[in-house]
């Protein structure tokens, strides 16, 4: 039997200002992520591992941006796109419209990946170039 500080410090995903599921492994990831996609607008939803390290990434979109912080101090990071790009693009982030740089946008399918290695290491994922922010 789980203790409940265990169950307290399970890998959970946020989205909206209430929303929130917790995640037993990665396929369980992939299907949340693919039913969040499906919504409208394009979110940007938080991966949150069991020491707090945070994932954020938009959902709903084919491009994704991609956030990665180790706690509440900085540094923090975000992905690297193709930095020629000017604009911005945008997703619902706690039911606001937020802004992200176009040059920060990614595949959203690498972006998955990057979801998916961040869950198996709990650490920043080395499949996505970042840049301190």
């Amino acid at each position: 039997m789980m203790s409940s500080e265990r169950l307290s410090h399970a890998w959970s995903i946020h989205y909206g200002t209430d929303g929130r599921e917790s995640i037993q492994s990665a396929d369980g990831l992939l299907s949340i992520l693919d039913g969040l996609s499906r919504r409208r607008p394009p979110l940007a939803v938080s991966l949150i591992s069991p020491s707090a390290k945070t994932l954020v990434l938009g959902v709903g979109r084919k491009d994704s941006v991609v956030l990665f912080q180790a706690s509440d101090d900085p540094p923090y990071f975000q992905s690297i796109g193709d930095r020629h790009c000017r604009g911005v693009i945008l997703f619902d982030y706690g039911d606001q419209q937020t802004e992200f740089a176009q040059g920060a946008a990614v595949a959203y399918p690498a972006a998955l990946r990057a979801a998916v290695e961040f869950f198996s290491t709990e650490e920043r994922p080395t499949c996505l170039d970042w840049e301190e922010v």
